[in-house]
């Protein structure tokens, strides 16, 4: 059996040597494909050499006879539902995050785009397009993450922002069969809400299989969406999405189960940009003159115009009015359109913040 797993570890050394994120990868890239080989060996491969890492098989536990799920759930894509990433803004993002978007077929870096919908706020009844979402009293917005790991096979899941999370999440090197052990099982994280874990405790506003929006297209292979109903308690400093930030899930993997040789533990798998129907966020890119911005949106650098005269540096993050005359009742992941510099301006607002 030794040289068995032996001749294993030698093709993947092989064949999927990990290399720097940084230098390798692009969201949305497909280089390295070449290395791919036939994906019914690929999966005998990968089970076969993983066969250590399953003796503390949860589904096994209860007595669920499934181990091909937890040995090979990243080889299975959905290319058509993926976050776009001109200019590796959004990757660059999440580096400085210390976070890495998880990686198929040890080839390909993923972030699968989250589905939402928040409705103007402080109306007497939000207007949601997607009612079919909600399930939970007092429910402001909700989220729908795309999954594809077996949920026995995580110790547990976090929602984080890009602006909330700032600096504030604990990562570790991954690049090995299984993630790194914690110190320490089912803790809240700093700058990640755990919106899960393997205990289920206390989660009245999650869905772990929720079923798919009326009329929007499926996963096409062994995907299925976490539902996250997002409640009024939630909505204040700590937990309040910023309109223009990027927030997404964390996946904290079990370290006795195989996860595909991630980069970084946790990793990313699903988000997607949050704004509301008036409001967005970003940060400048280039000072061009005293009203005039180079900003990142949604990873394109476009000029921005300022409505008065504040002055504004490279990194800092401005408030974007959208055009006013949007009649819409809530913002969806659908809605984002084109960035119109004439009808959009930068304002001096911030947010969550108690004017006195």
């Amino acid at each position: 059996m030794a040289n068995i797993f032996n001749q294993f570890g030698q093709m993947q050394s092989n064949l999927f040597e990990t290399e720097e994120i940084t230098s390798t990868y692009s969201l949305g890239d497909d280089s390295g494909s070449e290395q791919l080989i036939d994906p019914v060996e690929f999966l005998k491969a990968k089970a076969k050499q993983n066969l250590m890492h399953e003796s503390m098989n949860i589904y096994a536990d209860i007595g669920v006879d499934l181990p091909a799920p937890a040995a090979t759930w990243w080889v299975l894509d959905e290319p058509s539902m993926t976050i776009s990433d001109p200019n590796n803004l959004l990757l660059d993002t999440l580096i400085d995050l210390g976070l890495s978007p998880v990686l198929i077929n040890n080839s390909f870096a993923r972030i699968y785009e989250a589905r939402y919908e928040f409705p103007k706020y402080n109306t007497e009844e939000p207007q949601f397009t997607h009612s079919d979402a909600i399930f939970t009293d007092n429910t402001v917005g909700f989220f729908d993450f795309l999954m594809g790991f077996p949920s026995g096979c995580v110790e547990k899941i976090g929602i984080f922002g890009e602006v909330y999370s700032k600096d504030r999440i604990n990562t570790f090197e991954g690049g090995k069969a299984s993630s790194p052990v914690p110190k320490k099982f089912f803790i809240e994280e700093e700058g990640v809400m755990i919106v899960y874990n393997v205990f289920w405790v206390g989660y009245g506003n999650v869905q772990a299989f929720a079923k798919g929006l009326n009329g929007q297209p499926e996963p096409q292979s062994a995907h299925w969406w976490f539902r996250v109903n997002w409640v009024e308690d939630d909505i204040n400093v700590n937990y309040a999405p910023m309109p223009g930030e990027f927030m997404g899930i964390v996946v904290y993997f079990n370290p006795t189960l195989p996860w595909g040789w991630q980069e970084r533990h946790p990793f990313v798998y699903c988000g997607n940009w949050i704004e509301t129907v008036y409001y967005t966020s970003t940060k400048v890119v280039e000072v061009i003159d005293e009203t005039t911005y180079l900003i990142n949106y949604h990873g394109e650098e476009i000029e921005a115009k300022s409505s008065d005269y504040a002055i504004y540096n490279v990194d800092d993050r401005v408030t974007i009015l959208k055009g006013v005359e949007h009649e819409e009742d809530s913002m969806t992941w659908e809605d984002i359109t084109e960035y119109n510099i004439y009808t959009w301006s930068i304002i001096p607002a911030i947010f969550y913040y108690e004017v006195t």
